[in-house]
C-alpha cells in the first residue's frame, strides 16, 4: 500500500494543485491567496515530500501529543511551516481556513483512486494521522511551548474544533440543496457551491449582498419568512416561493431558521431551498396522465424504484381482480409471472416488451422506466393488455391450418390407395388432383389431366349430365351427392358426384368411379340365394304351422278325454293307464311348443313385448305350476326374495316366466333329494336410473353336470349325455330356448355345476321400473302390507274365507287368501306374512301336514300360525308349532284381539332387556311379566356378570337395575357403564327398594332415565315405563330422554299430499292438518305450533298471502315456515322466501329431505326467545338439583384447570356431554364436548377459555329457567 500511495502522490501533484485552487475558489479563500498554480506548487511539493517520508515509517501508532510534540518529523514540519507562514504575515485563521482544503484535496484524490477498498481505508487513516500531526505542529508554534503552557489543552480543543468545522463545511459545500447564510441585516455571509451554481454567481461576488437581491424578489422585510424567523427565534418549512433568476422566473420550496451567537442572541439566519419548477410541471403532467390512464381500457400500473406498485388504474384493478388498496405494495414479480426479468431490464434503464402470464391469463405488456429531466429513474410505467382470447384464436387458427394440412395429406394418401378412380375439380372446372386408379382407367398420364378442364376427363352425354349437376350444385347450397350406376366397357361401375362447399359457397366437386363388377355379380347371386331361402323358410313355416295344427287337433281329443276318464270311476289299473296317456300327451305338447319357439327364434320372428307386471305374482305363477312335482319327489323348495325388491316393473313377463319355469322344471327333474332354492335380487345399472337388473338364481342339489359338458348344454337337442336323455326324457331344447330368450331380452345366462353335488343356473334380465307418485306408493304400500301387517288365510270354505278377510281388512290388515294347501306353502315362502290363519280340513293337504312343512322350512319356520277349526284339537295344534287356536265359529272381537297381540309381540321379539337384581324371586317375576309382553330378557344376579355380558357384545336395548347388590352395586355399575362411549346411550331404569337421599338422586340424575320403587310400582306401570323408554331406542316418536313431541301445522289442500306428509312425519312429530290459509290463520289463534309446512297453491287463500299475514303478527315472527310447492322453476324459491318462509322444498318430497329441513329450522332458531326446552316429565322436578350440581361441577372444573389436572377436566366435561341433552340442555352437552376435546389436547389456555364460556352459559340458562318459572 505504501508504494502505491507514494507513487500516486508523486504522479498526481498537478491534480492536487488544481483541486486546492478549485476548493479555495468555491470557499471564497482566493482573497487570502493566489490562484496561480506556480504559487501553490512549492507548498504542495513540500507536503508531498513530508508525507512520503512519513509513509515510509508509518506503523498505525496512536498520537500522544504531549510526548511527541516537536519530536517526530511531521510535527516538526508543521512547526517549521507555521514559522514560515507567520513570517509572511499569514494569520492562524487564514492558515487553518486554507489547511482544510489541503486535507480535503489529498483525501479526495485517495478516494477517487483505483486502490482497493482495504488500501483506501489504510491510506485515509495514514493521511489523517499525518495532517493531524502537521496541524498540531503549526498550532503549537502559534500558541507557544513549555511545561507551563496550555499547549496540550489548546491542541486538543483546536483539533476538535477544526475537525467539526471541516466536517460542517464539507457538508455545507457538498449539499445538493441550495443554502445561504445571512447576518442580522439580511446580508449574505456564506453561500454553498450548489446555491452559487444555481444563481450562476461567484460566491465572493454575492457576499455582503441582501438576500432579496440574490433571489430577485421584491418582498418587504415584514413579508419575508426568513426575517420573521430570525426575529422570532423560530423556523419555517416547505414554503413555496417564486423568484427571478438568470433562467427566468422559477418556483422554489424553501425552509429557514434563525442563527444565534454564543451568548444566545440571534446573529442571522440560514435558508435552504430547492427548485421545484420542473417538479410542478411534472405533477401537472402527471395529473393529466393519471386522468388519461384512469380512462384507459388498457391496464396501467406504476411501480416505484423498488418494484412495488404505487398506482393502478381501474382497468388494472379489473385485470388483477383486486381493488387499488389491495394492490398497493404488490411487487412487480408477484404481479406478473416472469416479472423478475421485466424488473431487471427496467432497473438497467431499458424498456421491455413481451408476453407474461398472470392468474392463468396471457398478457402483453410494455414497460418503461420513469425518468426525471436529469435522467434519474424514479419508477416504472407498465401497460398491459389481456391477449388470452387473442392467443386462443391464434392457436385455433394455427391448429386449423395444421389440421387442414394434415387432412389434405390424409386425403392424398387415402385417394392414392383407394380402389376407385378419384378426381378433384375446383369451382372453375379445373382438375386439381387425381389418383393412379383414375389414370389407369382413362389410360392417360398425370400431366394430361392436372390443371386441365373437366372435358379432358369426360365427354359425350355423361359430360353433359355432370355439367348439369354442377350447375345445380352452384344454385342449391343444400345439394346432396348424386350416384350414377352405369356399364362402361363391359364393367359395372358406380359414379359418385359429391359437391364441395366452403362457407356455404360452391367450391368444386369430387368425382369417384368404382368398379363393382364383382360386387354386382355377387349381389345377383345373393338375391337368387335369398329368394331360394325365403321360399324354403316359407315352406318350413307352413310345414310347422300345418304340423302344429294337425298334431294339436288329435292331441286335444286325447288329453281332453283322458281328463274326462280320470274323473270317472275306474279301476286302479285303468286309472294308471289313463295317467300314462295324459303324461305322454303333455310331453308331446311340450315338445311341439319348444320346436315352434325355437323355429320363431331362429327365423327372427319372435317379438318381445314390454308391459307392466308384478314380480311376486310372476314368481308365484312360475312356481305354482311345478309345485306338485316337488311334493311328489319330497324335495324341499326354498324361496329367497330380496327385501325391498321393486315389485311393479316393465318387461316381457311371459318370456321371463317361461325361462324361470324351464330352469325350475329342470332342477326338479334332475334333483331326487335335498332342495331347489329360488333366489331373486336386483342390481342397479350405472347411468340408467329408470332401469334395474333382475337376477334369478336356481340352485339345486341334483345330479350335476360334468365340467366338459357345460359348454354343450345350451346347444339345441343336447343334454349332458345320451343316457340322461333316455332316463329323464326331454328334447334338449329347454336350455337353448332359455339362452335365446334371455339374450333377446338383453340379458345373459350362466351355469355352475359339480357332478353329484348340484347345479346353479343364474340369469339376469334388464327391466324398467314403473315410476309411480309418492301418493300411489303410499296407497300401494298400505294395500300390500296393511297398516297392521299381512295375514295369509288358508280356508277352503268360501263364506268363512270371505268373512275372515272382511274382519281383517276393516282394521287395516293386508289379506292373501288361498283354498289349496300346496299353494299355501308357496305363498308363505313368497310373501312371508306376519301371521298365517290355517284351516285343518282342506281338499289336497290337511292343515296338520301344512303346519309340519311350514315349520320345517328355514324361510317360513318363524311365521306365527293360528289354527282355526270346528274340531277342538288345541293340543295337537300347539304340539305341531301353532301359536294360537281359535274354534269355529270365529268371533270378530276374538280374532282381532288375538292377532293384535301376536303381531305386536312379534315386533317386540327382537328387543333385548337386561335384568339385574340379586333377589331371585324378583328376577324371575320381572322375567315373566316382561317376556309375556314379547321382549327377550337376559337375567343377572350380579352386576359384574351383566357388565361382562355387555363388554362381550351382548344384545341390549334397555337395562332394569337394582341398586343394593353384593360386589359391584348399582351406582358403581352405572358409573362404569357411562364411562364407555358405546354404552352411553343405553336407557337404564332404576328399580330399587332403597330410600334414596338427595345425594343418591344427584348421582343418578346424570346417568339414568327412570327411578322406580320396586315395593310400590305396579307391573303394568313398569311395562308402560319400559315401553315409553324403548320408543326412543326403536325410532318412534320419542328421542333421548323421552322428549315432548314437536307440533307441526300442515297447510295443504290436496288430500293425497296430506296423507303422504302425515304418514312421513307422524312417527316423529304431532301433525295437525288444515286445507287453506284461512283455516291456518284461525287454528294458529287457537293452538300453539312449533313449525308450519305451507303449500303455496291453495284455494280460498294461497300460501304466499297466508305467510305474509302470519309474519305481520309480532308473536309469529320467529315461527319457522317451510314452503312445500310443486313449482320448482327458477325464482320460485326466492318468491317463497320473499313472502316470509324460512325454507323451501319442491314436490315430490322425500321423507329424509323433509325431516332434515325441519331439524335445520330448529337448529337455526335455537338462539331465539322461543327456544323449546323439551324434557321428560319425570325429570322436570330434578332440573333444579341438576343445575345445582352443574354449579358444583364448574367449581371443580375451575380448580382442575388452575392446576392443569387434564384428567379431571376431561372426566367432568365427558359427564356434561352425556347429561345435558337428557335434561333439555343440549348447549351443556356441546360445551362439555368442547371441554373434553381441549383437555385431551392438554391445551391449558383453551381449557380455561372453555370453562369461562361454560360459566357464562350457565348464568344465561339460570336466568332463562328463572324467567320460565315466573311465567
Amino acid at each position: 500500500m505504501r508504494e502505491k500511495l507514494v507513487e500516486l502522490l508523486t504522479r498526481r501533484e498537478d491534480d492536487i494543485i488544481q483541486r486546492l485552487i478549485d476548493y479555495a475558489k468555491a470557499g471564497g479563500f482566493t482573497r487570502y491567496s493566489s490562484t496561480r498554480r506556480g504559487d501553490w506548487r512549492l507548498s504542495v511539493h513540500e507536503i508531498i515530500h513530508a508525507l512520503t517520508y512519513y509513509l515510509k515509517s508509518y506503523d498505525n501508532d496512536q498520537i500522544y501529543v504531549e510526548e511527541q510534540v516537536g519530536e517526530d518529523s511531521v510535527t516538526h514540519f508543521g512547526i517549521e511551516s507555521a514559522k514560515l507562514h507567520r513570517a509572511r504575515g499569514i494569520t492562524l485563521k487564514m492558515f487553518l481556513g486554507l489547511f482544510k482544503y489541503y486535507r480535503r484535496a489529498y483525501l479526495d484524490m485517495v478516494i477517487e483512486s483505483n486502490l482497493t477498498n482495504q488500501e483506501k481505508k489504510q491510506a485515509e487513516e495514514a493521511m489523517n494521522t499525518f495532517f493531524d500531526r502537521f496541524e498540531i505542529g503549526f498550532c503549537s508554534e502559534w500558541v507557544g511551548e513549555g511545561p507551563e503552557s496550555r499547549l496540550a489543552e489548546l491542541q486538543s480543543i483546536n483539533r476538535k474544533l477544526t475537525n467539526e468545522k471541516n466536517k460542517l463545511w464539507t457538508i455545507f459545500e457538498s449539499m445538493t440543496e441550495c443554502v445561504f447564510v445571512v447576518d442580522s441585516n439580511m446580508k449574505i455571509t456564506e453561500i454553498n457551491a450548489a446555491a452559487a451554481a444555481y444563481f450562476q454567481v461567484n460566491p465572493e461576488e454575492v457576499l455582503g449582498l441582501n438576500c432579496s437581491e440574490l433571489m430577485g424578489c421584491e418582498c418587504r422585510e415584514e413579508d419575508c419568512h426568513l426575517f420573521h424567523a430570525m426575529k422570532s427565534g423560530g423556523c419555517y418549512k416547505d414554503v413555496e416561493l417564486e423568484i427571478k433568476t438568470q433562467k427566468g422566473r422559477r418556483r422554489i420550496l424553501t425552509s429557514g431558521s434563525f442563527l444565534h451567537d454564543i451568548s444566545g442572541k440571534y446573529a442571522g439566519g440560514v435558508q435552504v431551498f430547492a427548485d421545484i419548477t420542473e417538479r410542478n410541471l411534472m405533477e401537472q403532467s402527471l395529473r393529466l396522465h393519471m386522468h388519461a390512464n384512469n380512462s384507459s381500457v388498457e391496464s396501467v400500473s406504476i411501480f416505484d424504484i423498488g418494484g412495488n406498485l404505487t398506482y393502478a388504474n381501474p382497468a388494472a384493478e379489473d385485470l388483477f381482480g383486486m381493488d387499488g388498496s389491495q394492490l398497493l405494495g404488490l411487487g412487480i414479480e408477484q404481479a406478473y409471472q416472469g416479472g423478475e426479468m421485466v424488473l431487471l431490464s427496467l432497473i438497467r434503464g431499458k424498456s421491455w416488451k413481451g408476453e407474461v402470464s398472470q392468474n392463468g391469463k396471457i398478457l402483453y405488456i410494455h414497460a418503461n422506466p420513469i425518468r426525471l429531466p436529469k435522467g434519474n429513474i424514479i419508477g416504472f410505467y407498465v401497460s398491459a393488455r389481456d391477449i388470452t382470447a387473442h392467443k386462443a384464436t391464434q392457436l385455433k387458427l394455427q391448429q386449423a391450418r395444421e389440421e387442414t394440412e394434415r387432412e389434405a395429406a390424409k386425403l392424398r394418401a387415402i385417394i392414392s390407395i383407394m380402389n376407385a378412380a378419384i378426381a378433384l375439380v375446383d369451382a372453375e372446372g379445373i382438375i386439381t388432383e387425381i389418383n393412379e386408379q383414375c389414370l389407369t382407367i382413362t389410360g392417360k398420364v398425370r400431366e394430361d389431366l392436372i390443371g386441365k378442364k373437366l372435358e379432358s376427363l369426360h365427354n359425350g352425354k355423361i359430360l353433359e349430365k355432370i355439367q348439369k349437376m354442377i350447375a345445380n350444385f352452384r344454385l342449391n347450397r343444400n345439394s346432396s351427392p348424386v350416384t350414377i350406376t352405369r356399364r362402361v366397357g363391359g364393367m359395372d361401375v358406380i359414379m359418385n358426384i359429391q359437391p364441395v362447399y366452403r362457407d356455404k359457397t360452391y367450391d368444386g366437386v369430387l368425382l369417384m368411379v368404382v368398379d363393382v363388377t364383382e360386387v354386382a355379380k355377387a349381389k345377383r347371386q345373393a338375391e337368387q340365394a335369398l329368394l331360394v331361402a325365403e321360399k324354403a323358410s316359407k315352406a318350413k313355416s307352413e310345414f310347422l304351422a300345418n304340423m302344429s295344427h294337425e298334431i294339436r287337433t288329435p292331441m286335444n281329443g286325447i288329453l281332453g278325454f283322458a281328463e274326462v276318464l280320470i274323473q270317472q270311476e275306474l279301476s286302479p289299473q285303468q286309472q294308471e293307464s289313463v295317467k300314462i296317456i295324459q303324461q305322454c300327451g303333455e310331453q308331446l305338447m311340450d315338445l311341439i311348443n319348444d320346436i315352434l319357439d325355437l323355429s320363431k327364434i331362429e327365423s327372427g320372428k319372435l317379438v318381445m313385448e314390454e308391459t307392466s307386471f308384478s314380480l311376486r305374482k310372476l314368481i308365484h305363477e312360475a312356481v305354482n305350476v311345478i309345485e306338485s312335482k316337488f311334493l311328489e319327489q319330497n324335495v324341499e323348495m326354498k324361496i329367497d326374495i330380496e327385501q325391498n325388491l321393486h315389485d311393479q316393473l316393465k318387461g316381457d313377463p311371459t318370456r321371463i316366466r317361461q325361462v324361470l319355469y324351464n330352469l325350475i322344471s329342470n332342477a326338479a327333474k334332475f334333483t331326487h333329494q335335498g332342495y331347489v332354492k329360488i333366489s331373486v335380487a336386483e342390481e342397479s345399472i350405472s347411468g340408467a336410473d329408470h332401469q334395474i337388473k333382475l337376477r334369478f338364481c336356481i340352485e339345486d342339489t341334483g345330479i350335476g353336470i360334468p365340467k366338459e359338458k357345460l359348454k354343450l348344454i345350451f346347444d339345441a337337442f343336447t343334454q349332458a349325455d345320451g343316457s340322461t336323455t333316455r332316463k329323464y326324457g326331454g328334447t334338449g331344447l329347454g336350455l337353448t330356448i332359455c339362452k335365446s330368450l334371455t339374450q333377446l331380452m338383453g340379458g345373459e345366462i350362466n351355469v355352475e355345476s359339480q357332478v353329484n353335488k348340484g347345479s346353479i343356473f343364474s340369469f339376469y334380465i334388464p327391466v324398467n321400473k314403473v315410476e309411480i307418485s309418492e301418493e300411489e306408493k303410499l296407497m300401494e304400500s298400505e294395500m300390500m302390507q296393511g297398516k297392521n301387517g299381512t295375514v295369509l288365510v288358508v280356508e277352503d270354505d268360501w263364506t268363512t274365507k270371505q268373512l275372515i278377510s272382511n274382519y281383517l281388512e276393516k282394521v287395516g290388515y293386508s289379506v292373501i287368501t288361498t283354498q289349496q294347501g300346496k299353494q299355501a306353502i308357496t305363498l308363505a315362502k313368497i310373501y312371508r306374512p306376519d301371521v298365517m290363519i290355517l284351516d285343518i280340513l282342506l281338499p289336497d293337504l290337511t292343515g296338520w301336514e301344512i303346519l309340519k312343512r311350514i315349520k320345517t322350512y328355514e324361510e317360513t319356520k318363524d311365521i306365527p300360525i293360528v289354527v282355526c277349526s270346528v274340531m277342538p284339537e288345541k293340543e295337537q295344534a300347539f304340539s305341531l308349532g301353532a301359536v294360537d287356536f281359535i274354534e269355529k265359529p270365529i268371533s270378530e272381537k276374538v280374532l282381532i284381539s288375538r292377532l293384535g297381540k301376536l303381531i305386536s309381540g312379534k315386533k317386540k321379539d327382537d328387543t333385548h332387556i337386561v335384568l339385574i337384581d340379586d333377589e331371585e324371586a324378583t328376577l324371575q317375576f320381572l322375567k315373566k311379566i316382561i317376556e309375556n309382553e314379547g321382549y327377550r330378557t337376559h337375567t343377572f344376579a350380579r352386576a359384574g356378570d351383566a357388565f361382562y355380558y355387555l363388554m362381550q357384545g351382548g344384545a341390549v336395548h334397555a337395562i332394569l337395575l337394582d341398586l343394593l347388590m353384593p360386589g359391584m352395586n348399582g351406582f358403581e355399575f352405572l358409573e362404569s357403564l357411562r364411562l364407555k362411549p358405546e354404552f352411553r346411550d343405553i336407557p337404564v331404569i332404576i328399580n330399587t327398594a332403597k330410600d334414596l337421599t338427595q345425594k343418591d338422586y344427584q348421582k343418578l340424575n346424570l346417568k339414568c332415565e327412570k327411578i322406580l320403587n320396586k315395593s310400590l310400582v305396579h307391573p303394568h306401570d313398569l311395562l308402560e315405563e319400559l315401553s315409553e323408554i324403548l320408543k326412543g331406542v326403536t325410532g318412534c316418536s320419542k328421542t333421548q330422554g323421552g322428549i315432548e313431541r314437536i307440533k307441526i301445522l300442515l297447510v295443504e289442500d290436496n288430500h293425497f299430499n296430506q296423507r303422504l306428509v302425515t304418514h312421513m312425519l307422524s312417527d316423529d312429530y304431532s301433525i295437525v292438518e288444515v286445507e287453506n290459509g284461512v283455516q291456518a290463520l284461525e287454528i294458529l289463534e287457537e293452538q300453539k305450533f312449533d313449525l308450519v309446512l305451507m303449500d303455496m297453491q291453495m284455494p280460498v287463500m294461497d300460501g304466499y298471502e297466508t305467510t305474509r299475514l302470519i309474519r305481520k303478527q309480532n308473536k309469529y315472527k320467529n315461527l319457522p315456515i317451510i314452503a312445500l310447492t310443486a313449482y320448482a322453476m327458477k325464482g320460485d324459491s326466492e318468491k317463497c322466501m320473499a313472502a316470509g318462509c324460512n325454507g323451501y322444498l319442491a314436490k315430490p318430497v322425500k321423507r329424509d329431505q323433509l325431516i332434515k329441513t325441519i331439524k335445520q329450522q330448529f337448529v337455526l332458531s335455537t338462539g331465539t326467545p322461543q327456544k323449546i326446552r323439551i324434557r321428560d316429565k319425570g325429570i322436570e322436578s330434578l332440573v333444579p338439583w341438576y343445575l345445582q350440581d352443574i354449579g358444583r361441577e364448574m367449581e371443580k372444573l375451575k380448580n382442575a384447570a388452575k392446576i392443569c389436572d387434564f384428567n379431571a377436566v376431561r372426566y367432568i366435561g365427558h359427564g356434561l356431554k352425556g347429561s345435558g341433552g337428557a335434561y333439555g340442555f343440549p348447549e351443556f352437552s356441546a360445551s362439555g364436548a368442547e371441554i373434553e376435546r381441549a383437555a385431551l389436547d392438554e391445551d391449558v389456555v383453551l381449557v380455561k377459555m372453555r370453562v369461562n364460556q361454560l360459566r357464562e352459559l350457565y348464568t344465561k340458562v339460570l336466568e332463562e329457567e328463572l324467567s320460565n318459572t315466573k311465567e
